[in-house]
């Protein structure tokens, strides 16, 4: 499973050292969604938003190890969905895991 990451998921040591293993990552962007800061938490977020795109990279081939240790860091502020985003280097669209905050609405972008 791939992950769609835009903020401190998109640094490879820190994936590393929350999952033990290293994953391929690549440039991607995310259409149909804005990045904010919630002041509240002092983090960015994405939310749903019309014309809106995120830069971030897809986390490669994850598995269910992986991510299980991926949601206990974000915690239960967030929850994963499934989105589609677009890798930069090959132009392909295709699906993956986004986490966006618990109380966020999710909006389809495929």
């Amino acid at each position: 499973m791939d992950l769609f990451a835009y903020g401190a998921l998109t640094n490879a040591r820190l994936v590393r050292d929350l999952t033990g293993r290293e994953f391929p990552m690549s440039p991607a962007v995310l259409h149909g969604f804005a990045k904010v800061f919630n002041a509240a938490t002092g983090y960015f977020v994405v939310r749903p938003a019309e014309g809106g795109a995120v830069s971030g990279k897809l986390i490669r081939a994850l598995d269910a190890a992986a991510l299980e240790r991926l949601d206990r860091y974000e915690g239960r502020l967030y929850r994963r969905i499934t989105v589609r985003a677009r890798d930069e280097r090959t132009g392909a669209v295709q699906p993956a895991e986004l986490f966006i905050p618990a109380d966020a609405e999710p909006k389809p972008n495929g």
